[in-house]
């Protein structure tokens, strides 16, 4: 279980290879421990979820360039699985 201290902890490692994707996923399990919420914090098979699906690979961006990561767009936004928001 992740807790309020150990996802600061986690933070400095967004800055390592693949650590961008390893800090995503302990921030969002560690807000949804801390909330005693088993129903959030993951893509798993019957746990909601809010996704964003953006325009191009954030993890790339990073590493290419992070002072262009605002130019990063939002395509889809997925609320609890349901689509609210396209652009396509």
């Amino acid at each position: 279980m992740v807790g309020h201290w150990e996802s600061y902890e986690v933070i400095p490692q967004c800055n390592t290879p693949n650590g961008f994707m390893k800090c995503v996923l302990r921030l969002s399990q560690g807000g949804a421990n801390m909330m005693l919420r088993d129903d959030i914090g993951s893509l798993t098979v019957g746990k909601k979820a809010d996704v964003i699906i953006l325009d191009r690979n954030i993890e790339d961006q990073l590493k290419n360039d992070v002072y262009k990561v605002h130019q990063i767009h939002v395509e889809k936004t997925y609320l609890d699985g349901k689509l609210i928001h396209s652009i396509k």
